[in-house]
């Protein structure tokens, strides 16, 4: 009898933690799968925020919303350029292997937030004037470019005002 009790306890001292660690490393796995849901690649979007809520009040002049609407596509315009630059930048560091895949399947998720956003502005641009969704997103290229030039004029500016 004392020889079948002593594997059988070893295998029960030997099952029990490794399933215990089993199960905690798992939900620990499903844990950080959430919170990487949950976080955003990108700041809070102060526009969309603007936007909704000058679409709630009541005696919205209709220009007020068509600028706020050009503002929010400007900056999901901002926004494809910063990902389309941090995603070639972290494609490069994934093949290195110096950052895990966690990183791509955030990247990735945030691809998937910008194509809602672009969609919903599009369809939002649409319900002003038909066919206006397939040109607003040219004219919020267009003004981000000037805003990028402006921006970089001026720091120009302040290097060469502090060099004299």
């Amino acid at each position: 009898m004392n020889s079948i009790l002593i594997p059988i306890i070893y295998l029960v001292l030997l099952i029990v933690p490794l399933s215990l660690f089993s199960k905690i490393y798992r939900n620990s796995k499903v844990k950080s799968s959430i919170d990487l849901i949950s976080d955003s690649w990108f700041e809070p979007h102060i526009e969309r925020s603007v936007y909704i809520t000058l679409l709630q009040q009541e005696n919205t002049e209709e220009i007020v919303l068509k600028c706020a609407l050009i503002r929010r596509a400007v900056e999901d315009v901002k926004r494809i350029w910063k990902m389309r630059d941090d995603k070639v930048a972290l494609v490069t560091l994934i093949q290195r292997g110096q950052v895990g895949d966690q990183l791509l399947q955030q990247i990735q998720a945030a691809e998937k937030e910008l194509e809602s956003e672009i969609v919903e502005v599009v369809s939002e641009a649409n319900t002003f004037r038909m066919g206006w969704g397939q040109g607003i997103f040219q004219s919020a290229s267009e003004i981000a470019q000037h805003d990028k030039m402006k921006s970089t004029h001026k720091s120009i500016d302040s290097f060469v005002l502090t060099t004299e």
